[in-house]
Protein backbone atom coordinates (compact mmCIF):
# COMPACT_ATOMS: atom_id res chain seq x y z
CA UNK A 1 0.00 0.00 0.00
CA UNK A 2 1.35 3.53 -0.73
CA UNK A 3 1.72 5.58 2.24
CA UNK A 4 1.28 9.05 1.83
CA UNK A 5 1.52 11.94 4.65
CA UNK A 6 -1.49 12.38 7.16
CA UNK A 7 -2.65 15.77 6.29
CA UNK A 8 -2.61 14.95 2.73
CA UNK A 9 -4.80 11.38 3.17
CA UNK A 10 -7.27 13.66 5.49
CA UNK A 11 -7.37 16.14 2.78
CA UNK A 12 -8.57 13.43 0.31
CA UNK A 13 -10.83 12.26 2.06
CA UNK A 14 -12.71 15.24 3.41
CA UNK A 15 -12.79 16.39 -0.11
CA UNK A 16 -14.09 13.39 -1.87
CA UNK A 17 -16.55 13.14 1.16
CA UNK A 18 -17.62 17.09 0.58
CA UNK A 19 -17.81 16.63 -2.66
CA UNK A 20 -19.64 13.15 -3.22
CA UNK A 21 -22.35 14.51 -0.14
CA UNK A 22 -23.00 17.29 -2.32
CA UNK A 23 -23.92 14.95 -5.02
CA UNK A 24 -26.00 12.83 -2.68
CA UNK A 25 -28.09 15.89 -1.55
CA UNK A 26 -28.80 17.18 -5.31
CA UNK A 27 -29.77 13.26 -6.50
CA UNK A 28 -32.16 13.65 -3.34
CA UNK A 29 -33.34 16.52 -4.10
CA UNK A 30 -33.96 15.66 -7.49
CA UNK A 31 -34.78 12.51 -7.61
CA UNK A 32 -35.76 11.23 -4.06
CA UNK A 33 -33.31 8.91 -3.81
CA UNK A 34 -29.90 7.94 -4.89
CA UNK A 35 -29.02 6.50 -8.24
CA UNK A 36 -26.56 3.96 -8.51
CA UNK A 37 -23.36 6.09 -9.19
CA UNK A 38 -23.74 8.52 -6.16
CA UNK A 39 -24.78 5.09 -4.16
CA UNK A 40 -21.35 3.86 -5.04
CA UNK A 41 -20.02 7.18 -4.50
CA UNK A 42 -20.86 7.28 -1.28
CA UNK A 43 -19.47 3.99 -0.42
CA UNK A 44 -16.46 5.06 -2.05
CA UNK A 45 -16.13 7.57 0.86
CA UNK A 46 -15.97 5.01 3.03
CA UNK A 47 -13.76 2.59 1.89
CA UNK A 48 -10.85 5.53 0.64
CA UNK A 49 -11.36 6.63 5.00
CA UNK A 50 -10.72 2.84 5.43
CA UNK A 51 -7.90 2.35 3.15
CA UNK A 52 -7.04 5.72 4.97
CA UNK A 53 -5.92 4.25 7.90
CA UNK A 54 -2.25 3.22 6.53
CA UNK A 55 -1.27 6.88 6.91
CA UNK A 56 -2.71 7.68 10.11
CA UNK A 57 -1.81 4.00 11.75
CA UNK A 58 1.69 2.46 11.62
CA UNK A 59 2.05 -0.52 10.47
CA UNK A 60 5.12 -0.76 12.19
CA UNK A 61 3.50 -0.50 15.48
CA UNK A 62 1.34 -3.37 14.33
CA UNK A 63 3.87 -6.27 15.18
CA UNK A 64 3.42 -5.12 18.69
CA UNK A 65 -0.19 -5.34 19.30
CA UNK A 66 -0.26 -8.78 20.45
CA UNK A 67 1.02 -7.33 23.66
CA UNK A 68 -0.97 -4.82 24.25
CA UNK A 69 -2.53 -4.08 27.11
CA UNK A 70 -5.88 -3.50 25.40
CA UNK A 71 -5.66 -6.10 22.90
CA UNK A 72 -8.75 -7.47 24.96
CA UNK A 73 -10.67 -4.24 24.76
CA UNK A 74 -10.03 -3.79 21.21
CA UNK A 75 -11.06 -6.93 20.13
CA UNK A 76 -14.53 -6.79 22.25
CA UNK A 77 -15.09 -3.16 20.70
CA UNK A 78 -14.56 -4.73 16.96
CA UNK A 79 -16.83 -7.75 17.44
CA UNK A 80 -19.46 -5.81 19.06
CA UNK A 81 -19.07 -3.01 16.85
CA UNK A 82 -19.14 -5.68 13.92
CA UNK A 83 -21.86 -7.64 14.85
CA UNK A 84 -24.25 -4.02 15.57
CA UNK A 85 -22.97 -2.80 12.07
CA UNK A 86 -24.37 -5.90 10.55
CA UNK A 87 -27.74 -5.98 12.35
CA UNK A 88 -28.67 -2.38 11.97
CA UNK A 89 -28.27 -2.83 8.23
CA UNK A 90 -30.12 -5.92 8.14
CA UNK A 91 -33.09 -4.38 9.95
CA UNK A 92 -32.51 -1.23 7.39
CA UNK A 93 -32.46 -3.58 4.22
CA UNK A 94 -30.03 -3.35 1.41
CA UNK A 95 -32.17 -0.67 -0.30
CA UNK A 96 -32.65 1.81 2.33
CA UNK A 97 -28.64 1.30 3.82
CA UNK A 98 -27.75 2.41 0.52
CA UNK A 99 -30.17 5.33 0.14
CA UNK A 100 -31.69 3.91 -3.33
CA UNK A 101 -35.30 3.17 -1.52
CA UNK A 102 -37.04 5.00 1.26
CA UNK A 103 -40.59 2.43 1.70
CA UNK A 104 -40.84 3.55 5.47
CA UNK A 105 -39.16 4.82 8.17
CA UNK A 106 -37.38 2.51 10.54
CA UNK A 107 -37.87 3.32 14.14
CA UNK A 108 -37.91 0.30 16.02
CA UNK A 109 -35.28 -2.18 17.22
CA UNK A 110 -31.76 -0.42 17.40
CA UNK A 111 -33.51 2.85 15.52
CA UNK A 112 -35.47 3.14 18.85
CA UNK A 113 -32.31 4.39 20.75
CA UNK A 114 -30.57 5.99 17.79
CA UNK A 115 -31.42 7.30 14.35
CA UNK A 116 -28.07 6.26 13.18
CA UNK A 117 -27.11 3.19 14.62
CA UNK A 118 -24.89 1.38 12.17
CA UNK A 119 -22.95 4.26 12.06
CA UNK A 120 -22.59 4.58 16.10
CA UNK A 121 -21.41 0.87 15.51
CA UNK A 122 -19.09 1.26 13.04
CA UNK A 123 -17.68 3.88 15.29
CA UNK A 124 -17.02 1.64 17.98
CA UNK A 125 -15.74 -0.89 15.44
CA UNK A 126 -13.25 1.51 14.00
CA UNK A 127 -12.17 2.51 17.67
CA UNK A 128 -11.34 -0.83 18.55
CA UNK A 129 -9.09 -0.66 15.46
CA UNK A 130 -7.87 2.59 16.55
CA UNK A 131 -7.04 0.58 19.94
CA UNK A 132 -4.77 -2.44 18.27
CA UNK A 133 -1.75 0.29 17.63
CA UNK A 134 -2.93 3.01 20.19
CA UNK A 135 -1.10 6.27 18.10
CA UNK A 136 -2.15 10.23 18.16
CA UNK A 137 -2.65 9.54 14.71
CA UNK A 138 -5.45 6.86 15.28
CA UNK A 139 -7.49 9.87 17.21
CA UNK A 140 -7.16 11.92 13.93
CA UNK A 141 -8.49 8.82 11.96
CA UNK A 142 -11.22 8.51 14.13
CA UNK A 143 -12.62 12.16 13.53
CA UNK A 144 -12.16 12.02 10.22
CA UNK A 145 -14.70 9.45 10.32
CA UNK A 146 -16.62 11.20 12.71
CA UNK A 147 -16.83 13.92 10.29
CA UNK A 148 -18.07 12.25 7.09
CA UNK A 149 -20.52 10.35 8.69
CA UNK A 150 -21.96 13.74 10.45
CA UNK A 151 -22.03 15.26 6.67
CA UNK A 152 -23.77 12.22 5.37
CA UNK A 153 -26.10 12.18 8.40
CA UNK A 154 -26.88 15.69 8.03
CA UNK A 155 -27.63 15.12 3.97
CA UNK A 156 -30.01 12.27 4.79
CA UNK A 157 -32.22 13.85 7.37
CA UNK A 158 -33.02 16.56 4.50
CA UNK A 159 -33.86 14.34 2.53
CA UNK A 160 -35.87 11.91 5.44
CA UNK A 161 -37.61 15.27 6.43
CA UNK A 162 -38.87 15.45 2.69
CA UNK A 163 -40.26 12.52 2.09
CA UNK A 164 -41.98 11.25 5.86
CA UNK A 165 -42.70 14.70 7.29
CA UNK A 166 -44.40 14.98 10.47
CA UNK A 167 -43.64 11.45 10.96
CA UNK A 168 -40.16 11.63 10.93
CA UNK A 169 -40.14 15.45 13.28
CA UNK A 170 -42.12 13.23 15.71
CA UNK A 171 -38.94 10.52 15.34
CA UNK A 172 -36.85 13.16 15.68
CA UNK A 173 -38.16 14.77 18.87
CA UNK A 174 -38.24 11.20 20.36
CA UNK A 175 -35.31 9.52 19.21
CA UNK A 176 -31.33 10.54 19.65
CA UNK A 177 -29.25 11.63 16.26
CA UNK A 178 -26.43 9.69 18.01
CA UNK A 179 -26.46 8.22 21.43
CA UNK A 180 -28.41 9.70 24.16
CA UNK A 181 -31.18 8.94 26.08
CA UNK A 182 -34.48 8.22 24.20
CA UNK A 183 -37.43 10.76 25.20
Amino acid sequence: MIRTHPALAALLVLVFALFVFWRVRVDYALRGRLTLPSAILQFLVFLLHGLASYSFIDPGASTGWRESRFLPLALGLMVVGLVSVLAAMAQLRLGDTLGRSAKDLKISGAYRFSRNPQLIAYFVFLAGYVLLTPMWLGLVWLVIYAIIAHVMVLTEEGHLRRTFGAEYQAYCRRTPRYLGIPR
